[in-house]
């Protein structure tokens, strides 16, 4: 899909920990993870909700271990999207801007969804400070924490 289609991003949300996963399992979801490097994940540690299905399920993992597991995702793919958006650098994309913290500004570009991935930080020229809800273009010039950083350009 990948190269069918430039600048698509593969983006899925798992659950680790799921009543009876065993630790082969885990290492599969790992390699998974690994192997389709993911532009956005999101792990979760199972939760287990009384009256479901799954709550009555034998094998139910400690929320240590539950959480561990989650943790183990999260940091791989952290690893992948720093990975990603280092790449990125020099690349210019279409920003909405949803913000501002003292100097720098915040947005999300086409491969963020809101209140779940990252976004884009960058700084604006004096003068050409943009406001919430416009969409500006920013260049690219590096990656923090999986977060993308560059500058505003006209």
């Amino acid at each position: 899909m990948r190269a069918a289609v430039p600048g698509l991003v593969l983006r899925t949300t798992l659950i680790a920990g799921y009543p009876g996963e065993t630790e082969e399992q885990f290492g599969e979801l790992c390699d998974f993870v690994r192997e389709n490097r993911f532009e956005r994940l999101g792990c979760f540690a199972y939760s287990q909700e009384e009256g479901t299905p799954a709550a009555a399920l034998p094998g139910q993992i400690g929320a240590e271990e539950k959480r561990r597991r989650a943790q183990v995702v999260t940091e791989m793919q952290m690893e992948i999207m720093q990975e990603q958006g280092e790449r990125m650098a020099g690349q210019t994309l279409r920003v909405l801007t949803e913000g501002c913290e003292g100097n720098r500004w915040f947005g999300r570009s086409y491969m963020d969804s809101p209140d779940v991935d990252g976004g884009v930080w960058f700084r604006a020229p004096a003068g050409e400070e943009p406001a919430p809800g416009e969409f500006v273009r920013v260049k690219i010039t590096g990656c923090a924490d999986g977060e993308l950083a560059g500058e505003r350009v006209s």
